[in-house]
Formats: structure tokens, C-alpha cells, sequence
């Protein structure tokens, strides 16, 4: 609610009152009395009604729901305006939450990765009386459900730093194509418990890699 007053009605008030200020020059110009009056009348309830019309306008850009850093895993739940943050708070316990951490102290156990994070969003966001769904969910990416469980850590730690030179629109392609044709591929089988041998996985590894050329 505080959003929505400080965002919406306290801009659009700003805007009704600029607005009559600007229309107030021009209503003292008619010399007689009453004429003057209605119309100075008629300009209040237009101008109100305007900035009523205008409310949307501004709350338009508030926006409420999960970021997710896809090199490290980090996510958290963001409330902006604009681009602007204006408050995060850790993301309630669930499945997603658990994959990203899972992912995150996997990470972290093969060594730090330096990057600045490169915030992506995802599930669905809410707006004052707007809902935009990404359709990403960490648990559905096999990137993050699939190289904890990788036999070569070196290897898999390759596929992260080639995340950390992406942009947030290349890093989403990235993880689209990581997750193409695989319905039984490698790291589909990783997901699914299927036992590899350090060998075997570097070895179809490279074959990956010819058909995923973007991940070089």
C-alpha cells in the first residue's frame, strides 16, 4: 500500500496539480465573474478526473518477485520501481530455492567463481493489478539440476565460467540451449542418477560440446 500511495497517488497529484496550475493562467484571463467560475470548476473535476485516468500510468512500473544470478546462484526476492530497488528480502523455502542452493554450495566447494552478478528474472512478477510470468524456474533448468552431480567438477566448472562472460540476454540463450535436445542427452542422465565414470563423462563430454558449439 505504501508503494502504491508513494508511487501512484502522490505523482499523480503532483501531475493533477502542476496541471491546474498551468490551466489557473489561463481561467484568470476571462474578465467576467461567474463565466470564470465554471470554468474554473470544470478544470478541477477534469483535472482530477485526469489524474484518476493517469494512476495506472504510474504505478505501471512497481514490480514485485525473484531474481536469480545464473553463474552463481544466488537468488532473492526484489520489490522496484523503474529498475530502481527499493527493498530484497530472501526468497521463502520451496523447491527452487532448494536447487539454486544446492547448486550454490556445489559452486563453492569447486572454488570461487569472480563475476558481478549478472540479475535475471524469473517465475512471475507482480505489478499493481499486472502479473508477467518468465516461465523460468531454477528447478526446471537442467544447467543447475544436472552439474552438481557431474564426475569432472573441472569440467562443469567450465560450462559456469563461460556463463560469467555472457549478458543477461546471452546467459538466458545459453541456458535454453544447454537444456536443447536433451531429452536423453548427457547431462539429462546425470539428472536422472544414471552412473558415469570420470571417463566416460569427459568423453561424451566432447561429443557434447561439438553439438552445443555456444558453450565453447
Amino acid at each position: 500500500m505504501k508503494e502504491f500511495l508513494l508511487f501512484g497517488v502522490l505523482p499523480a497529484l503532483v501531475f493533477a496539480s502542476v496541471l491546474f496550475v498551468v490551466l489557473e493562467r489561463f481561467v484568470r484571463r476571462i474578465p467576467a465573474r461567474w463565466p470564470r467560475r465554471s470554468v474554473r470548476v470544470v478544470c478541477v473535476l477534469g483535472d482530477l478526473l485526469l489524474a484518476l485516468v493517469a494512476l495506472p500510468v504510474f504505478v505501471r512500473p512497481l514490480d514485485e518477485g525473484t531474481w536469480f544470478c545464473p553463474v552463481c546462484g544466488a537468488i532473492e526476492e526484489r520489490r522496484s520501481y523503474l529498475g530502481i530497488t527499493l527493498e530484497t528480502y530472501a526468497s521463502p523455502a520451496d523447491e527452487e530455492v532448494a536447487c539454486a542452493q544446492r547448486y550454490s554450495e556445489w559452486l563453492a566447494r569447486t572454488g570461487a567463481v569472480p563475476h558481478a552478478h549478472g540479475w535475471i528474472p524469473i517465475g512471475c512478477h507482480w505489478g499493481y493489478g499486472t502479473v508477467s510470468c518468465t516461465m523460468i524456474r531454477v528447478n526446471d533448468l537442467l544447467f543447475y539440476t544436472s552439474l552438481p552431480l557431474a564426475p569432472d567438477a573441472t569440467l562443469a566448472r567450465g560450462l559456469v565460467l563461460r556463463l560469467t562472460r555472457a549478458s543477461g540476454a546471452e546467459s538466458r540463450e545459453l541456458l535454453r540451449d544447454f537444456q536443447r535436445g536433451e531429452d536423453d542427452g548427457l547431462f539429462r542422465r546425470l539428472e536422472r542418477g544414471s552412473p558415469l565414470t570420470r571417463e566416460e563423462f569427459t568423453t561424451q563430454f566432447a561429443a557434447w560440446l561439438d553439438a552445443h558449439p555456444s558453450w565453447r
